[in-house]
């Protein structure tokens, strides 16, 4: 016989007989091993109440929630929909399990909640025998291993703009086939409104897109059409954790969650799956999580067994060329664009010759990954350098596992308070970065020297008066050496309010949107020299402007932690039309104990004749 949900009032009984009775639950709470699921639905909730299951993280990670708050509140993933509570979820699902004709569909969509809530309750699960769908997912997507998989940062890409981060489940199926797919859950962000872009990222949310594909697929997008490194954090669970993951990633299948780049992304998504195999995840908490997040996360709890890089093409060419010499690079470029691997040149070590053939075979690869070279041109050169003997060299390998590691990147948050002169006059200054890096910060971990800031802001104190110094709204800047292999330009966007100045050097705020374009170089390891073309637009004051601004700077990363950027900027036409100015700026940085930096921030404008001086000094608290 169909048993129909409970109501509310229903529900309010029960809760009130749980009190009153709270010897009757403890018996049934005791008789259910042995009775099983002979219970009623009723009688079931109960004892699920009784046992405040709802209050458990392993509850919260099913239903993606925080502090009783649904990150996902559509249906059919909620039960309850905008009326969603921890408590009332948690009945309603063991309705739909335990009180739904045996044959209904909606059992189908919640087997990880139906195996948790039968490990608790200590009964057989509600049977499933009749999901065909869930049953061949099941038999497709076998989870023998789940590995976390991080690819590195991707400035073309806002949504990528910090790393993306997914998950890879693998296993062998009935037949002995090893299948591997990828979970991944992402936006799509296309045009190039940019405020547009950012309130719909930030306040109403994007369509947000989950899949399950094929693994190959994926990670030659990422090495081979994007050029992006890839880490693989292979996690320690254990047969019932695994099982858990597979079965939670199934009641996502429909669930079009919302993407929202600060409250709910794909580092959200993926630290609540995790969450169902270690509820310890949960307690990092779930706003402002990165990519980068998820993986300290992990690596925090213990939970990381093995790991594995995958470098792309274009990084292990800038990799293997910067042990090289000048010249060596040279020839080694010629004879692969000559389709000759004749012209490779002869070391007077089996080391340094495995090097060469590496850069060459690495760099052959990149030219066709690009679309620069065919396939067979591609496959004379392979020929060729297979035909040349290698056993002088087999017994070396790269390793890359330390070259550059996510592990070691510095924190993507962080607040500041200092003291600042602007304008004449002196300020306390205080800063809030949530999201994200300055280009002073530590960026030896990543491919470039780069800075990311979202709704970075800062304001200023004194006696009288309290102001805005700065907000940038989206702000990012790559300085990515020129390579002889491939190229590479630098690049710089910026969108926010900011101080501008006209040729009396009077400070003055403005909104900005602007972006630049140039070249780097690096003379010498850890030392970046240069060049930036800015044009921008301000608007202050009813009226809009155009601006032009050329740069050049050197950034080196220096002994004990240290940094120092030095730049010299000729700004033309900010505010009025004839105005221009030289602005002269230095920054030292000094970090220590990973959690904490100093910074000082000098910039000598000169205009006419007449300077001015504008410098901070402040503590940095990165979390």
């Amino acid at each position: 016989m169909t048993q129909t949900p409970w109501s509310a009032a229903q529900r309010n009984r029960c809760r009130a007989g749980l009190k009153k009775g709270s010897f009757l639950a403890s018996l049934l709470f005791l008789w259910l091993p042995a009775w099983g699921s002979s219970f009623s639905a009723e009688e079931l909730i109960q004892i699920a109440l009784h046992k405040r299951l709802y209050e458990s993280p392993t509850w919260s990670a099913l239903t993606h929630s925080d502090n009783s708050k649904a990150r996902i509140r559509k249906s059919p993933f909620l039960l309850t929909g905008n009326r969603f509570s921890p408590e009332s979820e948690l009945v309603e699902t063991i309705t739909v399990l335990y009180a739904d004709e045996q044959q209904s569909e909606r059992k189908c969509r919640y087997p990880a909640r139906n195996q948790w809530i039968s490990e608790q309750l200590g009964i057989e699960p509600a049977s499933l025998q009749h999901c065909r769908e869930l049953t061949e997912y099941l038999a497709k997507a076998p989870v023998d291993e789940v590995i976390l998989v991080y690819a590195s940062e991707n400035l073309s890409q806002p949504s990528s703009i910090m790393g993306h981060i997914l998950i890879k489940i693998a296993g062998f199926d009935a037949a002995g086939h090893r299948r591997e797919h990828a979970v991944s859950f992402f936006t799509d962000v296309q045009g190039i409104n940019v405020p547009k872009i950012v309130y719909d990222s930030l306040v109403a949310g994007k369509n947000g897109y989950f899949t399950l594909s094929p693994y190959e697929k994926k990670i030659a997008a990422y090495l081979a059409g994007e050029q992006r490194n890839v880490w693989e954090y292979r996690l320690a669970l254990t047969g019932a954790e695994r099982k858990l993951v597979q079965l939670h990633i199934w009641e996502l299948k429909n669930a079009n969650p919302t993407y929202y780049f600060d409250g709910y992304n794909c580092a959200t998504l993926t630290n609540y799956v995790l969450a169902t195999a270690n509820p310890n995840l949960l307690e990092r908490g779930s706003y402002l999580m990165s990519p980068l997040d998820v993986v300290r996360n992990v690596h925090q709890n213990g939970m990381i067994e093995n790991v594995v890089v995958l470098p792309s093409n274009k990084w292990k060419i800038r990799m293997i060329s910067e042990t090289l010499s000048p010249a060596t690079n040279r020839a080694i470029k010629t004879s692969v664009n000559d389709i000759d691997a004749s012209e490779l040149p002869r070391m007077p070590s089996n080391e340094e010759q495995f090097l060469v053939r590496s850069l060459a075979e690495t760099y052959n690869d990149y030219l066709v990954e690009t679309n620069v070279r065919t396939s067979e041109a591609w496959t004379v050169y392979t020929r060729q350098l297979n035909a040349q003997s290698r056993s002088d060299h087999e017994a070396y390998v790269i390793d890359v596992s330390q070259y550059k590691n996510p592990l070691k990147a510095a924190k993507d948050g962080q607040w500041q308070i200092g003291f600042a002169r602007a304008g004449g006059d002196n300020y306390l200054k205080v800063g809030l970065l949530p999201i994200s890096h300055t280009l002073s910060d530590d960026n030896r971990q990543f491919f470039s020297e780069t800075e990311l800031r979202l709704a970075d802001i800062s304001i200023l104190i004194n006696d009288e008066d309290v102001e805005l110094n700065e907000l940038q709204l989206y702000s990012a800047s790559s300085y990515l050496p020129r390579s002889r292999f491939t190229g590479g330009l630098s690049g710089a966007f910026r969108f926010g309010i900011e101080p501008h100045y006209n040729d009396r050097l009077e400070r003055k705020l403005a909104g900005n949107v602007s972006g630049g374009l140039g070249t780097t170089f690096e003379p010498v390891e850890q030392v970046s020299i240069f060049t930036m073309l800015t044009l921008g637009l301000g608007y202050r004051a009813g009226s809009a402007y155009l601006y032009t601004a050329p740069e050049v700077g050197v950034i080196v990363d220096e002994a004990m932690q240290m940094k120092t950027i030095l730049s010299v900027s000729r700004t033309f036409g900010q505010i009025d039309q004839d105005d221009s100015y030289t602005s002269i700026n230095l920054r030292q940085s000094a970090r220590f104990s990973g959690t904490y930096a100093v910074t000082i921030d000098g910039t000598y404008f000169t205009s006419h004749g007449d300077g001015n001086l504008e410098f901070s000094a402040a503590l940095k608290y990165l979390f």
